[in-house]
């Protein structure tokens, strides 16, 4: 259960981050505020024994290039963080 649990903060954690890049509203969006509850609760797991399923629609499908998510749709970055890669990498 252990390793589970952290799969799915892992998880989320990746997805608010994604989710939060992209929108205008960046971390104050709607997804990421759920996301930031699932997280929550995915920290309490411990205490609690609730298990957290993050739904599909939760979960980010394009990832900003700073991430280097190899293996997933990626985009340029428009924020400080996505500047920052791209000025380290050159």
């Amino acid at each position: 259960m252990k390793y589970l649990t952290q799969d799915v903060l892992g998880s989320i954690d990746n997805s608010h981050l994604a989710i939060g890049d992209g929108d205008p509203e960046m971390a104050q969006c709607d997804k990421c505020l759920k996301l930031a509850e699932l997280h929550a609760d995915a920290v309490d797991f411990v205490k609690t024994g609730k298990e957290i399923k993050v739904p599909l629609k939760y979960k980010a499908k394009i990832f900003p290039d700073f991430m280097e998510m190899d293996n997933k749709p990626t985009y340029e970055s428009k924020t400080i963080l996505g500047y920052l890669y791209r000025d380290v990498i050159k």
